[in-house]
């Protein structure tokens, strides 16, 4: 659910030569969201998109059982009319490689285990394994690597990846156990996060910057709906020319990996395409009970009092600024602009993130008078470090590692 980092109406007198200059700060439903300090989430950047598989020859009714009712008790997830329960026996002592800690599927991964009752653990070569732990190796975030730890690391039985790198292990022969959207249907996934004292000193760039993803949105899913044609072509070569795959990997088969990869992949800028006085209630409310689990499970060391919160829903309202893309929603472009040029930090070759490279490549952020230059990183967690030390203005980056850094290192506080 989604909230907004609302600037409040602050006055500042600012004496210039004796003479007193007032300046008045944008204003947002009357919570005091003007620090310069810290960051933000300020619209989403798609739900659902990655999945758990193991490696060839394995057996998916060892580990899981897929029912078409709720069960009364287990480790299960789903819903929608199925739900995937766990079997405890099978994963306790197995190795699954995770993108790295604090990814929304490294975090995914410890619910998984916390369900079976198993304690989850980084996993080293060559230690004794022990059957009441699911282990994890980090940075396993794609399938290439995979196959390299794989080949390093012969206790690794599988991995939960983002896409396209699941339906690439599926199209290679691995098996998959289950999609997240399965799993957890519905999930935040990647957000905009973005440098306050630079949306708060940059409010018309700001609202550009968002007026021109909706549009980049809009347009890569009409593209993707239609299934054929020019715009269609466009996509494909902008996945191709912009996600990681294996290099040998023909551009058949990438395309392959590419179109099952669009069916799981949701983009999105805000919980609806509705007008609403708040389109990112549904994240905020999301992030409220993150920020409540990862204190709980441990993955952050201070809690929402600890940052000066009455509430985690205070935390999340603050740290959830929805007035950006209530803004965005609304604007009206106008025929010419001063450029303005700003970073973005991304994950390189995540076809989550594809929104932001096809917009660039049909020239309307240009359009909107916002000039990009790209930041790849490898992870959300290098993307929060790109937007933490000034080095971007705005990331695209999953919640749990934006909420867990930001909640750890003080980004967000009361």
């Amino acid at each position: 659910m989604d909230k907004k980092i609302y600037v409040v109406i602050a006055v500042i007198i600012v004496v210039v030569a004796a003479v007193a200059v007032y300046f008045a700060v944008g204003n947002n439903n009357g919570n005091d969201n003007s620090d310069d300090e810290g960051l933000s989430i300020i619209a989403r950047v798609n739900t659902d998109g990655s999945g758990l598989f193991l490696k060839a020859g394995e057996n998916v009714s060892d580990y899981i059982t897929v029912v078409n009712e709720e069960p009364n008790s287990g480790a299960y997830f789903g819903g929608e009319g199925e739900w995937i329960v766990f079997n405890p026996e099978a994963w306790g002592g197995k190795v699954i490689g995770t993108p790295g800690a604090a990814t929304i599927q490294h975090v995914q991964l410890g619910q998984i285990a916390e369900a079976m009752g198993l304690n989850y653990a980084q996993y080293t070569v060559g230690q004794p394994t022990n059957s009441d732990t699911l282990y994890y190796i980090p940075s396993v975030s794609s399938y290439a690597l995979f196959e390299s730890t794989l080949n390093t690391t012969p206790a690794l039985l599988g991995a939960i990846v983002w896409e396209p790198q699941y339906s690439v292990a599926i199209q290679d022969g691995c098996v998959g156990i289950a999609t997240t959207n399965q799993l957890f249907p519905g999930h935040t996934c990647c957000v905009v996060g973005a440098d306050n004292a630079y949306v708060n000193s940059h409010q018309d760039e700001t609202v550009r910057f968002m007026a021109a993803y909706i549009e980049s949105v809009n347009r890569l899913n009409a593209a993707i709906q239609s299934g054929s044609g020019d715009a269609y072509d466009e996509v494909i070569q902008c996945a191709l020319d912009n996600v990681a795959m294996p290099s040998g990997m023909s551009d058949e088969d990438k395309i392959a990996a590419i179109e099952a990869a669009f069916e799981l992949v949701v983009y999105k800028y805000a919980d609806s395409t509705e007008v609403s006085e708040n389109p990112l209630a549904d994240l905020e409310a999301d992030v409220a009970d993150l920020a409540v689990q990862f204190y709980e499970g441990g993955q952050v060391s201070r809690s929402y009092s600890d940052l000066g919160f009455s509430s985690p829903e205070d935390l999340a309202s603050k740290f959830v600024n929805e007035s950006f893309i209530k803004d965005a929603m609304t604007y009206e472009k106008q025929d010419s602009y001063n450029t303005a040029n700003i970073t973005v930090a991304v994950i390189g070759g995540d076809i989550h993130q594809l929104a932001i490279h096809y917009g660039m490549e049909l020239d309307i952020f240009e359009d909107y008078g916002i000039n990009i230059t790209i930041s790849s990183q490898n992870n959300g967690p290098a993307v929060f470090t790109a937007l933490s030390n000034g080095n971007a203005q705005f990331g695209f980056i999953g919640v749990p590692p934006m909420t867990i850094n930001s909640m750890n290192s003080g980004a967000i506080s009361a």
